[in-house]
């Protein structure tokens, strides 16, 4: 056809900031484009616009995460089990350091009973349905130059549904390791500051201490304590307090030959279970009642027990003494972080 049989265009109006209009929306300049491409008189039908799905995070689906809150899960467990994550790259390579992560399951059968050995594969199943996800938020600086002594913040996070609970072996979270999932804030928050502790005689100064928090909501934690036969003892004592400073517990921690050389080797082949009784205030060291416990169990003859020992490779099973609020709770397990970055975290590059 020659040009001048062919109909004239429709030209939606362009926007001139000389004329003081505002400029059209994209809805407005989408309707003028579709009425210059329609033939006269036939009625422009509205679409709707498509709207793109938010992308998938790592932990989109967790167990319960809006009527979910710590102290509810911790009121009725008797008893908890934590295994730590083990990190191939973190195995492999001594100038690796990732952020810590535990899976942490109920165990129903806690007591202050005998410690019995549990091995990683009935660890492993005591953590399904998983209780709490527990990640570490820390700066790489305080990783790489402060290694245990690091200051830190440890998150318990409503556990995962979809892929179950943190495994091993794996390479997966950088060279940092899994830090707080975005978007997502922590009901129960464990804070431990950096302290340059140093034993003088019968004197601790800046002694090591964890911190418990509800949210914002401080609600006590645990402190190392010190007595002069301490500088010759292998004996050590953290005092549980509330959030007035009040001590409620204590958690012996016998090393070497103390208390009939029952953590000698552990946790080891040699003797599996490193046992820290929890006592009542106000009695004497050792020879206290036992009310509870927190106890370090060797994995077993396996990748976490042989390749990756010493390397936070760490099994714990939490005795929760009877009675205890969920908040008390919370603060004992203050203790058993303090403890494990004390004396269990021991990366390739430490050694």
């Amino acid at each position: 056809l020659g040009w001048h049989n062919r109909a004239p265009k429709h030209v939606a109006p362009k926007y001139s900031p000389s004329r003081g209009r505002s400029a059209p929306s994209a809805q407005q300049t989408m309707k003028a484009t579709r009425e210059a491409l329609l033939p006269a008189g036939q009625p422009v039908t509205a679409t709707a616009t498509p709207v793109p799905h938010p992308q998938q995070m790592y932990r989109e689906s967790v167990h319960y995460a809006d009527d979910y809150h710590w102290s509810t899960t911790l009121d009725a467990a008797p008893g908890l089990v934590l295994r730590e994550r083990v990190y191939l790259s973190q195995m492999f390579f001594a100038a690796c350091e990732k952020k810590t992560s535990y899976a942490v399951g109920i165990k129903p059968d806690a007591g202050s009973a005998p410690p019995a050995h549990v091995p990683d594969e009935q660890m492993r199943a005591l953590l399904h349905p998983g209780a709490f996800e527990v990640r570490e938020d820390s700066t790489c600086l305080c990783r790489y130059g402060l290694h245990q002594s690091r200051e830190l913040r440890l998150g318990y996070f409503a556990p995962r549904v979809r892929g179950g609970q943190p495994g091993d072996g794996l390479w997966e979270g950088g060279l940092a390791g899994f830090g707080w999932p975005e978007g997502e804030v922590p009901g129960l928050v464990l804070e431990r500051p950096f302290r340059c502790t140093l034993a003088c005689c019968c004197h601790l100064f800046n002694p090591q201490e964890m911190r418990a928090l509800d949210g914002d909501v401080p609600i006590g934690g645990s402190t190392m304590e010190w007595e002069c036969c301490m500088c010759c003892w292998p004996y050590r004592r953290y005092a549980i307090q509330d959030a007035e400073g009040l001590t409620e517990y204590h958690v012996q921690v016998p090393l070497l030959c103390a208390d009939g050389c029952r953590n000698c080797c552990a946790p080891t082949c040699f003797n599996p279970v490193f046992t820290m009784p929890i006592t009542a205030p106000g009695q004497p060291g050792l020879s206290a009642q036992h009310l509870g416990a927190l106890e370090n169990h060797w994995p077993g003859c396996n990748l976490r027990g042989i390749c990756a020992g010493g390397m936070a490779n760490s099994n714990y099973v939490v005795k929760f003494p009877p009675g205890a609020s969920a908040a008390q709770k919370a603060r004992l397990l203050s203790a058993l972080h303090l403890i494990d970055l004390n004396f269990f975290e021991r990366r390739a590059n430490q050694k």
